[in-house]
Order: structure tokens, then sequence, then C-alpha cells
């Protein structure tokens, strides 16, 4: 980890302490895993852990099944995504003695019992529920943390007027449905774009808006809950791009972290930890804040009670350390292990990415890096593309 990382015992008592050695890869025992996710790409390096993957971008092989009739957007909900991946569940619990495990696991309640009954590191329904929805997420840590200041309304009373009487010191705002990934529900609202925003937004949805901070730097971790301890792992800056009027998530930098105050983000994420920790959540969470480079201070922006675009660049650095991967420690977690002793050695995160989606292909530039690596994940043998679908993501290492 970064240096501010190797000290985080310092701050709780059941913070996990940094360093010492590892004796090589923890031996985590389970069946056979069919991993459900979204980019081909991102599991590579990781089939060690899978009997098969289902994923919506990639090649089909004998061992990888893919969704290989259109590009689709994977931050929007999609029934056909839904019957493809549920046949596809079926068949192989059905002739293997496999279990399953999701990329975003709120995703195994779409589907029947079967399927739950034979998902592991799951959840509660009702708990990624509360947290998956900004609106009630917002409210249920609202006495905890602090958030940039927020309401809760139907969109049928959005108006820039009234919005800008509530928060006066904001020109523009943030308008969020309660549930979206990737910024493709989440809308930047301005005087200029008012009638443009006003007949996107559903009339008798409710909507979180809040004002919009424009010097800011959001950040993103991942971290997972055990029973008694927890990990949080590095920090990275998010890429963020507005474009058509959405805050769209183009990617992830590991490698200019320097402007990051660890220590204050730790101190916005203990409550936040304990407190899932006492209601049952266990496993892996994604958690994004912003800080607002004005007033300096930090706020919470969400929960991903799932893994995350930037997971497989965490992985590459574990793997390269000779330590268990992200999948590994969140089944470790889920089966009431001490996570304390897991991991024992320094490590850095030297990569970026930055992704590339159908409408938004703009380049962008990653400070102090080469470029590693371009992935499209069979982009080429797809028929058609939807608007906003995913095309291909750069992956940058840092310059040495």
């Amino acid at each position: 980890f970064s240096p501010f990382l190797f000290n985080l015992a310092n701050y709780s008592k059941k913070m996990l302490e940094f360093g010492g050695n590892n004796n090589g890869l923890l031996e985590v025992q389970m069946k056979n895993i069919v991993w459900v996710g979204n980019k081909f790409s991102d599991i590579k390096d990781i089939l060690f852990l899978f009997d098969y993957t289902i994923n919506l971008y990639g090649k089909n092989t004998s061992k990888n099944i893919c969704f290989s009739k259109t590009r689709v957007n994977n931050n929007l909900d999609n029934l056909e995504i839904d019957k493809f991946i549920g046949k596809n569940l079926l068949r192989l619990i059905t002739e293997t003695n496999d279990v399953i495990m999701f990329y975003n696991p709120k995703k195994a309640y779409k589907f029947e019992k079967l399927i739950q009954d034979k998902t592991i590191c799951l959840n509660d329904g009702f708990l990624l529920e509360l947290l998956s929805d900004k609106i009630s997420c917002h409210n249920f840590f609202a006495k905890d943390i602090k958030f940039a200041p927020y309401i809760c309304i139907q969109g049928k009373y959005v108006k820039y007027n009234s919005l800008k009487k509530i928060f006066p010191k904001f020109n523009k705002f943030i308008i969020q449905k309660s549930k979206g990934s990737g910024g493709f529900e989440t809308y930047l609202f301005t005087k200029e774009n008012e009638d443009i925003i006003l007949k996107i937004l559903n009339k008798d949805c409710r909507y979180l808006v809040s004002g919009y901070i424009e010097r800011n730097i959001p950040i993103n971790t991942h971290i997972v809950i055990g029973d008694h301890d927890y990990i949080i792992f590095p920090f990275s800056k998010q890429i963020i791009e507005i474009k058509c009027n959405k805050l769209i998530y183009r990617g992830t930098d590991f490698i200019n972290t320097t402007c990051i105050d660890a220590t204050r983000i730790i101190d916005v994420l203990t409550p936040v930890i304990f407190k899932l920790q006492k209601i049952g959540y266990r496993g892996i969470v994604g958690v994004d804040l912003i800080i607002d480079l004005e007033t300096n201070q930090i706020f919470l922006i969400e929960l991903n009670c799932r893994f995350q675009g930037s997971t497989f660049l965490i992985n590459k650095a574990l793997l390269q350390n000779k330590l268990p991967i992200l999948q590994e420690i969140n089944i470790l977690a889920f089966q009431g292990k001490e996570l304390s002793n897991i991991i024992q050695k320094d490590f850095n995160v030297p990569w970026a990415s930055v992704i590339f989606y159908q409408n938004a292909d703009n380049s962008i530039n990653i400070s102090n890096s080469i470029l590693f690596e371009t992935e499209d994940d069979n982009l080429s043998n797809y028929i058609s593309l939807e608007p906003f679908s995913y095309l291909r993501k750069e992956i940058y290492k840092k310059k040495e």
C-alpha cells in the first residue's frame, strides 16, 4: 500500500495493520465458481478462480459465455440481458455443482430462488436495496457523516429558480435518479439546459438533488468488511467527463493521487464502515467521495455494493505482489474469517484506465504514465452498438 495506508491501525482497534511478510496466496476452500460480470478483460488475469464466466463483452469460448448480439450500455437495465444471464446460469448450475459469484450481487435477486441459493457472497436483499438506492442511503447515513447539502424531490417539481432559492450559493445542480451507475442517470442541471433536462426527468420519479461543486476531486476506494475487521484499499481519483448533460464515469487513476488527504478520508469512512458492519453487511463495497477544493470538506457521494470498474487494477497489483485478489478476500469475509493477516505486505497500485463509450470517446491524458495496453473485448465481432455502449479501455502504467 502507499505509505498513508500503512498505519491505518492507528485509527481504530478494528482497522487492519499492514506490513510484514506473506506466505503466498491463501487457500480458499470452495466449490467451482461461475462468474457473472461485464467485461471479460477485467477478469482475464484471475481465471484460475472460475470454472465458467458469463460476461456482456468479450469473446465466446468453451469457458467464457458472452452476449454477442449487441454492444449494450451495461449501466442501464436490460431485460434481454437478464434473460441471457438467467438462461445460462440455470444451464450451468444444473449441469455442474458450481456456485455463482456476481460482479453486482444485487442482480441475483432478479432471478429465481435456485440461482439465489447458489450465489455466494450475497448480502440480504433488503440491505442491498437500502444501500444501492441513493436517496435511502443518504437518509440512512445522514446522522453519521457529511453529505453535500441535498434534497429529494419528484421530477415534476424540479425547477431551476426553485433550486436556486434552496441552494443560493450554486448556479449548477446535480440531479440523480435514485438508482443508476456510471453517471448515466446523473445530470448536470443549469439555467441554459433546463428545458432539455426537464423533458428527460420522469415527473413521478423521486430524484436526489444537490449543488454542483465545480472545483472538486472525485475519490473512490474499495473496502472489504468482515465480522470483526475490515480492509480499506488504496484510494484513486475518478475520471469524470461532462457529456450530453451527464456526468459520465470515464475511468480511474491510481497513479496521480498525491493530492488525496488519506487521513481525513479515513476519518470520514470509519463511521460508515462501523454502521455497515453493525447492520450485517459483509464483503466488498465501493465508496465514492468528493473533496470540495473551495472549502476543503470531504463528502460521501454514494456506496456501490459490488465490485467496481477499477477492481481489475487493484487485482493486477495484488497479483504482482503474490497477494490474494479481491474476489478471494471477499469470499473469506463471508466465511467469517479474520481479515487482519491476509495482507501483510506493502503494495501500490501503479495503474490507471480510461474507458471509451459510444458517444463518449474523447481521449484523456493520464500524467506520469505510459500506455500499457488497449483492450476492446472483441468489439469488431458485435453486430450493433447501443448509445453509450462500452467500446474499449486503455490501461496505463506508472512511469518508472
